[in-house]
């Protein structure tokens, strides 16, 4: 049964690139799986100013007690003795960790009975599975920010390109005027001193 969540998580997060896709999807398969109604995922990284919440049959209040206490307290301590309280429910947390780095947390509801010992190692393995899923995420977000920086670098490139060219343009047609201008100028003095 563990074995299945896992890989049903895996099969999501290679076939989406965003994480809040992803999120969605692996925390609908994990609340399936430990046959809970309610937990959300908060996670911080480095493209979102707010904390990117993804969650499931919680109230608005209950998110954002969540949220604060894993603000507030810092995520570590949001799954200390991996429990966390919010309004009349209690939480099993895990955090989920991308190169070492802690950048969230996973919560699923265990109030109404308490989740068995191998529930909550299915959900401290899928913490773990989503850590992966964040480093590919914002390896994939910095590839894509490197190729848009580059293309923006390539189209600056050519624009100053264009501008050389034009500039090279206006001093050829203005060497070519002047020459004209020059011949004109002395052909009309040559004419002026036969006059004279």
């Amino acid at each position: 049964h563990e074995l299945r969540t896992l890989n049903r998580v895996a099969l999501v997060t290679n076939e989406a690139l965003d994480l809040e896709t992803i999120f969605s999807r692996a925390l609908e398969a994990a609340l399936d799986a430990l046959s809970v109604d309610a937990g959300a995922i908060i996670l911080v990284t480095p493209d979102h100013e707010e904390p990117m919440i993804v969650q499931q049959g919680l109230s608005q209040t209950e998110v954002e007690t969540l949220t604060r206490q894993a603000g507030a307290a810092g995520v570590e301590s949001a799954c200390a003795g991996a429990v966390a309280q919010a309004g009349g429910r209690k939480f099993a947390c895990f955090p989920v960790r991308s190169k070492g780095v802690l950048r969230g947390i996973l919560c699923a509801d265990d109030s109404r009975i308490p989740l068995a010992p191998e529930k909550l190692r299915l959900l401290e393995a899928l913490a773990a599975q989503l850590g992966g899923t964040v480093e590919r995420a914002i390896l994939h977000q910095d590839l894509k920010r490197s190729f848009r920086d580059l293309r923006e670098s390539q189209a600056r490139i050519v624009e100053r390109e264009r501008q050389i060219a034009a500039l090279e343009a206006l001093r050829a047609a203005t060497v070519t005027l002047s020459h004209h201008i020059n011949n004109a100028a002395a052909g009309i003095e040559g004419c002026r001193s036969v006059l004279a």
